[in-house]
């Protein structure tokens, strides 16, 4: 069994780790698209993610944190806004973050945009994904999903460096090798 990860020592900075770590596990893992993550040492905020999947459909998420021992299933909060994640709640939401929705267009069929809650477990070294009810409640008490949270990064690791190493060589100056290829 792994050792558990060390994870970050405050609730804003575990929150904050904890969002990173599920926008890795959605661009770098599942192939989805960000449009929105909230920006670390932003005030207070109501929407961690969204997202496109792989199959275009649109995505809101709420990320929850563990960093301690004290596990539990993950919860949406209630705000002076309404209860995270209910579809009033997401509307607001992702109007603020520059992406106009209307409460009837929050849900599970095709073409509206889907709830998604996230936990981030350092001890456990996991992410779990939950789907989300209408008002805004966890929907089952197992996950939907369960990634490795090493894993995740070690592929959002490996992801960045390819990048760094694809823009050093379009800097390089080096000769497109396809014409070298067509030479022959």
């Amino acid at each position: 069994m792994n050792e558990p990860m060390s994870g970050p020592s405050g609730t804003q900075d575990g929150g904050e780790m904890g969002e990173a770590a599920s926008a890795a596990l959605i661009s770098d893992v599942l192939g989805g698209d960000l449009v929105y993550q909230h920006t670390p040492g932003e005030g207070p905020h109501g929407l961690d993610l969204s997202w496109l999947d792989d199959s275009g459909e649109l995505h809101a998420g709420e990320t929850k944190t563990v960093i301690g021992e004290n596990w539990h299933q993950p919860n949406t909060s209630f705000t002076r806004d309404g209860r995270q994640m209910d579809d009033n709640w997401v509307a607001e939401a992702m109007t603020r973050s520059g992406v106009e929705v209307y409460p009837q267009a929050v849900g599970d069929d095709p073409d509206q945009v889907h709830t998604d809650l996230f936990q981030v477990d350092y001890v456990g070294d996991t992410i779990a994904h939950y789907g989300v009810n209408h008002d805004g409640s966890r929907s089952g008490d197992s996950p939907d999903e369960i990634f490795s949270l090493s894993d995740v990064l070690d592929v959002h690791e490996a992801t960045g460096e390819i990048a760094d190493m694809a823009a050093e060589i379009s800097n390089s100056g080096l000769s497109d090798t396809s014409e070298v290829d067509d030479a022959r």
